[in-house]
């Protein structure tokens, strides 16, 4: 097994904390993590404090009732049937469900696509676990060529990791380039894993981004989706990240092998925030992730256009998600590493982001930076917008003086 690094929203943490102590007089301004700070869904924190004595151990699988409100949710959403009994487990959060997957699914030396830039934790597993990691482009046709070329070429991958709505870029995929991919997957025998974290946070006017389950049949029970597995988060969508409530989805073999890794490390998340999840997973809390959902693409288009004036561009205009990954003016990386820029513009301005470096390891994300949407309402808009200004104005005085 290979050593695993820190998170680097950890590292940023702790880089927040050092300038706090620092500069103590100063207001710093977090946008590296996506923590959703606005109110979560209310009816859900209700229910919550309605069963705040159910602290006992939960049904290793996840409570019965939000298994069930889980596919009862896939079938209206996604037209996807799912059995909760054999094919859904509840997790602490996505992350940790992805974790299980691959302990339960991969070997050291397996070939795994992992395409960049990518979620750094789910590098970070891959990499402890010991697999080969492959990267391609995080576009989806381009990902799926590629895909199809290892194939092809005698080099079929164990798994591909993906995560659409794509964190950083906020990049999407589409039902027939799924489609496709499955197939695939099928003819050559490796496992898809989707983190579908912000599968409510997609930018279209249906709100709807495509399930990897959807590829086509409505029913895992045919194991016609035997190779695919979906994890699913209430993080983002309700404004509930302190919850840790995710779910891992696939056919009843893969959920049988990730349960049993799963079992021995947890039991699931707190009675209380199980139970409340159940109230999320109906239309009401569907229409509250919608309404969320515009306000994080209202957020995104207001950072693109203060920092478009200042010379940064985006390669990917975002289709969903909670951020903006936003490509430095070409001068500036010339003449700084990407975490010392990062740090420089912390100290200066106050704004804390995440360097495009930690999404991967080729060259040419040193150019990039990610800007996450989440931020405290009670900052205000003047503020953040005031703030972005002075990001973009740090960044044009450094350019003269590259």
């Amino acid at each position: 097994m290979q050593g695993m690094q820190p998170n680097i929203f950890y590292e940023l943490h702790e880089l927040e904390g050092k300038l706090r102590k620092k500069f103590p007089k100063k207001s710093y301004y977090n946008m590296a993590m996506a923590s959703p700070q606005r109110k979560p869904f209310q009816p859900a924190v209700d229910f919550a404090l309605e069963m705040i004595d159910e602290t006992r151990y939960m049904d290793d699988m996840g409570l019965e009732c939000l298994r069930r409100a889980f596919c009862e949710f896939y079938q209206r959403r996604y037209h996807v049937e799912v059995n909760p009994e054999t094919e859904v487990q509840v997790t602490c959060g996505s992350k940790a469900g992805f974790a299980m997957v691959a302990l339960a699914l991969l070997e050291e030396g397996d070939r795994v696509v992992l395409p960049e830039p990518y979620f750094p934790p789910h590098y970070e597993v891959l990499h402890k676990i010991g697999v080969n990691i492959v990267s391609c482009s995080v576009e989806f046709d381009m990902m799926l060529e590629y895909v199809e070329k290892l194939c092809h070429s005698g080099y079929e991958p164990k798994m591909v990791v993906l995560n659409y709505p794509h964190n950083p870029t906020g990049s999407s995929a589409y039902l027939d380039g799924i489609v496709k991919l499955t197939e695939l997957s099928r003819k050559f025998c490796f496992f898809i894993v989707n983190d579908f974290a912000y599968a409510l946070t997609a930018w279209s006017k249906a709100g709807n981004a495509p399930s990897f389950l959807q590829a086509s049949s409505s029913s895992l029970r045919f194991a016609r989706h035997r190779n695919t597995i979906e994890l699913f988060s209430m993080s983002k969508p309700y404004n509930l990240p302190g919850w840790r409530i995710g779910f891992v989805a696939a056919n009843h073999i893969i959920s049988r092998d990730v349960f049993s890794v799963r079992s021995n490390f947890e039991y699931g998340g707190l009675g209380p925030f199980q139970y409340a999840a159940t109230e999320a997973l109906t239309e009401a809390g569907s229409g509250f992730a919608y309404n969320e959902s515009r306000i994080y693409k209202a957020r995104a288009q207001m950072v693109m256009e203060i920092l478009g004036k200042y010379d940064f561009t985006f390669p990917y205009i975002p289709e969903g998600g909670m951020f903006v990954w936003a490509k430095f003016p070409k001068i500036v990386v010339r003449g700084f590493a990407n975490k010392v820029l990062v740090q420089l513009i912390a100290e200066e301005t106050g704004v804390i982001l995440t360097p495009g470096s930690a999404f991967g390891v080729s060259e040419h994300l040193k150019d990039y930076v990610r800007i996450s949407t989440t931020w405290d309402e009670r900052w205000g808009l003047a503020v953040v917008s005031e703030r972005l200004d002075a990001v973009g104005k740090f960044v044009c005085q450094l350019s003269k003086d590259v």
